[in-house]
């Protein structure tokens, strides 16, 4: 994996000469609701490992600031108020700001066609509207997806101008631009060049300039060239057996990551999202509300609904709540925001959490104890459960396939109960509430239902607001038909230029291309496969009048009908 090169050594002499603000303070809150906050960071307040910070907003005024940890633990450099983080994926959020500004500076229109701007995506023959890559509603195929079918590990990091040097020879789509929804790396990406474009400067220039200055976040910036130079930043680790080992501090894109910011500065910065200023109130309004396709269609997912700001909001003990989060490299951070209760928590951390969004809520629980109308965890002894028998419950045993998403799930009963078990090995047990409804048992507040169909043969997965996700049964082959040798051969597609052989062993077809993993293939159902990786974990086979295989198509949700030809 390629990486920004950066001299971290240089680095920490600068940190130890300059003075770092210590992050400790409150503001309106009870010693009482303070010593319940600090308890959540108990085993972090020790500067021989690394740390997090969080700060609170509660009506207009933050009500706690503090950090545990280190920056460095080599130096053991305390965390202070100008510590820099990568945010990661919380960058989307300004890329989108930035977008709506130069709409409203009337540079540009939301309804303007992409290509007008990106000349990349002139083979494609459908108009793709700035507005679609906003919403990500624009059909172009997941660029990570990409990335790894063309042979590209998953672990390589490939840079805006990479992405770019991919489109080009790509006409195939998801769906139609405005027809549907894909949360995907390559809306926010294109966007980043539409800014360049449209602003005559570089991405990072205007964003200082329009976007991080008027707000005087001097703190924040992002990076798109190695030759950048930060001071007060912290190091990346990740925990690998106990021990804290470094980490990776800059990814290779940026619009989607690679935006340095520091606790205070985010602060202004919510500050602003929840009291914005006349001046930027519509674009603000913007951000913060739902996308829609034309007919009104809201982009439902099991996160929450999308903003145009990039965030999610969804229901949080019954509390309308607003959040994102980042992860990379060992850096994590979050945002929650409660925007009824006037309350938004930052989390910014360097330890090797993949999420530390829990510690925004949970303080949440505490300062907005009595607001929240359900209790942090569903009872199940309060739900109204129907008895079945073990014999009604097996009717319901069986393989399910995701169409979209490309996976399956089994349902299987064990000790009178009916579990719901992932390709990962992580099971759930279903409760049954009578007419087909079965609902999860989870350790949150998550309300999971499933609503199997008349028949049995298929179910709905209905995950709180999301849009349910159909599930169809199918019998899971142990063992390939005697045509298995009918799929053998060498595909080909053009829009990537690669190549892939499948071949018989050990009584599988296995997909394999010199650059990327193996991918053993499981029958599902008429000419379509399951793969046990990611980037190919659905294919489906296609035949000629004489029956004879012509090639095969990914099957998908993030890489939808990508046409493989079998060469002869």
């Amino acid at each position: 994996m390629k990486k920004i090169k950066t001299q971290l050594g240089l680095l920490f002499l600068i940190f130890t000469q300059i003075s770092i603000s210590q992050v400790n303070s409150t503001n309106g809150i009870s010693k009482s609701q303070e010593r319940q906050i600090d308890s959540l960071f108990i085993g972090f307040n020790d500067t021989t490992k690394p740390g997090v910070v969080m700060a609170i907003i509660h009506d207009k005024k933050v009500v706690y600031k503090k950090s545990f940890g280190a920056a460095n633990i080599t130096y053991k450099t305390p965390i202070g108020s100008d510590t820099k983080f990568q945010i990661a994926d919380m960058a989307r959020h300004f890329t989108a700001f930035g977008i709506l500004l130069l709409e409203k500076q009337k540079k540009l229109s939301l309804e303007d066609d992409a290509r007008k701007y990106i000349s990349q995506l002139s083979r494609y023959v459908k108009p793709i509207k700035i507005v679609d890559l906003l919403r990500n509603s624009d059909g172009l195929y997941d660029v990570n997806a990409l990335k790894t079918v063309s042979g590209r590990s998953h672990d390589f990091e490939i840079s805006n101008d990479q992405v770019l040097g991919i489109l080009p020879n790509i006409t195939s789509s998801n769906f139609s631009p405005g027809t549907n929804y894909q949360y995907t790396d390559t809306s926010i990406i294109l966007l980043t060049e539409i800014i360049k474009k449209v602003s005559g400067s570089t991405f990072s220039e205007f964003m200082d300039k329009e976007v991080f200055e008027p707000v005087r976040m001097t703190n924040t910036t992002f990076v798109e060239s190695e030759n950048v130079v930060l001071t007060n930043l912290a190091t990346p680790y990740r925990n690998r057996n106990d021990q804290f080992v470094d980490g990776d501090t800059f990814d290779e894109v940026f619009g989607i990551s690679n935006l340095f910011s520091t606790i205070d500065d985010l602060v202004k910065w919510e500050l602003n999202v929840m009291n914005p200023n006349p001046e930027n109130k519509l674009i603000f309004e913007k951000l913060n509300s739902l996308v829609t396709l034309d007919n009104k269609k809201e982009y439902s997912t099991s996160l929450g609904k999308l903003t145009y700001g990039q965030q999610f909001t969804h229901l949080e003990r019954g509390l309308s709540s607003t959040y994102h989060t980042g992860q990379y490299g060992g850096f994590a951070s979050s945002m929650f925001r409660f925007p009824d209760q006037n309350y938004a928590a930052i989390v910014l951390s360097n330890n090797g959490l993949e999420y530390n969004g829990y510690f925004g809520v949970l303080a949440a629980h505490i300062l907005l104890r009595n607001k929240f109308p359900e209790p942090p965890s569903i009872d199940i002894e309060s739900l109204d459960t129907q008895p079945i028998s073990r014999g009604e419950l097996q009717k319901y045993e069986g393989t399910y396939w995701d169409q979209e998403g490309g996976f399956y799930r089994t349902l299987k009963v064990e000790n009178d109960t009916l579990k719901y078990a992932r390709t990962n090995g992580f099971v759930s047990p279903l409760i049954y509430l009578g007419k087909d409804k079965f609902q999860m048992v989870l350790d949150w507040d998550d309300k999971i239902f499933i609503h199997f169909e008349k028949g049995k043969k298929t179910f709905r997965f209905i995950n709180g607001e999301a849009d349910p996700i159909l599930f169809q049964r199918f019998i899971l082959k142990e063992k390939l038909s005697q045509k298995a040798q009918e799929y053998v051969g060498t595909f080909y597609t053009k829009e990537l230029q690669i190549g892939y052989d499948i071949r018989l062993h050990d009584g599988k077809l296995v997909v394999s291309n010199v650059f990327t993993e193996d991918v053993e293939l499981t029958p599902i159902m008429d000419e379509l496969f399951h793969g046990n990786q990611w980037f190919m974990r659905a294919i489906r086979f296609q035949r000629n009048s004489k029956n004879e295989i012509t090639g095969f198509s990914t099957a998908m949700n993030d890489i939808m009908g990508l046409w493989f030809e079998k060469m002869k």
